[in-house]
């Protein structure tokens, strides 16, 4: 029996959700409410572990979890301690057993919840503008993170892109955070999954780059593009993005030389293009919905081989 205690709440994950609580169980693993009989403590991020490592010591293990890239930047699945601190152990995007796909982090059928019909050349005759959508928060700083030199963020060169487009004209921007007068509206409302359907059904394009990029990391960002009739613009480069897509599916900003260049791509692609990549896209999108569908209700909570993950890690740092 591994007793373990969240130092945080850990919304939406595994150490919060009910199936995923009740398969732990069935591992030997269990939750409890208080710390002084868990062997392990959890959280997202490593500061929340800090009045408890003040408190115990190595007298108890450590583990921080999460899906959010941001939360914990650890490249190495053990943060070692030093002197009378512990080490504090690891999974995250970085290290490679939080995903195993490119459709799990937008949860399933919260989002490739349905089959979608192919776009009709018949049907689909000219576009209603051009314009691109992009719907993101202006993180402010220095977003930069890197790992062995290599730039890691999308936050700047996503800002970037959308700015230079809003200059000429060419993008709508959505969200909170930017300089008066550049946002049409602030699209994270309390009902912000709605909205932002609303707002890309008005579009035929989407700027949608993750914040940070990384094998796997995929966000409901390109799903949400496909599933509202947008075309996505994504990052595709050092991810895992094309073991789903094809080369003749969304755009990829990597194939352009510089804003100027996709925008100007954009500009000139013909109405059978457009068609064209879009059915790619949704075909992806369908064959992703037939495979979740099938799914039980305790694996849209967490993929299984998630799950196991955690049971193997849990183990093995009480072994």
């Amino acid at each position: 029996m591994i007793n373990i205690f969240k130092a945080n709440q850990m919304h939406f994950t595994a150490f919060d959700k009910k199936e995923s609580i009740e398969y732990f169980k069935r591992q030997g693993i269990f939750l409890l409410s208080q710390p002084e009989k868990a062997h392990i403590i959890v959280s997202e991020r490593i500061n929340h572990l800090n009045q408890y490592i003040r408190l115990y010591g190595k007298n108890k293990s450590y583990l921080t979890w999460t899906r959010e890239p941001r939360y914990n930047q650890h490249f190495s699945r053990i943060k070692k301690g030093f002197l009378w601190k512990p080490d504090i152990h690891v999974m995250n995007v970085y290290t490679g057993d939080v995903f195993v796909n490119n459709y799990y982090e937008n949860s399933y059928r919260l989002v490739i919840d349905r089959h979608l019909e192919l776009f009709s050349k018949e049907n689909f005759l000219d576009f209603k503008t051009k314009k691109i959508a992009f719907l993101a928060t202006n993180q402010k700083g220095n977003t930069s993170l890197k790992k062995e030199g290599k730039e890691l963020d999308l936050y700047r060169l996503r800002n970037q892109i959308a700015l230079k487009g809003y200059g000429l004209n060419k993008v709508d921007i959505y969200g909170r955070g930017w300089p008066d007068g550049i946002s049409k509206e602030d699209s994270r409302s309390d009902n912000r999954v709605q909205r932002k359907g609303e707002i890309l059904s008005n579009y035929h394009f989407n700027l949608c780059f993750e914040n940070t990029n990384y094998p796997y990391y995929c966000t409901e960002k390109i799903w949400e593009s496909i599933k509202y009739g947008c075309l996505p613009i994504y990052y595709g480069k050092e991810n895992k993005i094309y073991e789903d897509f094809s080369k003749e599916s969304f755009l990829d900003y990597c194939d352009f030389n510089d804003t100027e260049a996709l925008l100007t791509y954009i500009d000139n692609m013909s109405v059978s293009e457009f068609v064209d990549r879009m059915n790619a896209c949704i075909k992806v999108f369908n064959k992703v919905y037939e495979k979740v569908a099938t799914y039980s209700s305790r694996e849209t909570v967490l993929n299984p081989d998630m799950l196991m993950r955690i049971v193997c890690k849990v183990q093995s740092i009480i072994s």
